[in-house]
């Protein structure tokens, strides 16, 4: 996520008509299934809570055509 916004933590959801999953995970983060750095694989219209200080430390593998949606939990 680009955006700077400090924060508790990030809700991430996958569009429910992307083709393929995303991955989603640290700056680290792979779509390779590696552990340590395969991120967590979200199919499509699922979602995931990340625990972050910043929006900006959490990262997103996906396609070109895939959608996410976000929102941050504030201080």
């Amino acid at each position: 996520i680009s955006s700077s916004l400090p924060c508790q933590g990030v809700l991430v959801k996958a569009d429910i008509d992307n083709g393929a999953n995303l991955d989603v995970g640290g700056s680290s983060v792979t779509a390779d299934k590696v552990q340590g750095t395969g991120g967590y694989i979200l199919l499509p219209g699922e979602s995931v809570g990340v625990p972050c200080r910043n929006a900006n430390e959490v990262y997103i593998i996906g396609t070109g055509t895939d959608g996410v949606m976000w929102i941050a939990s504030v201080d």
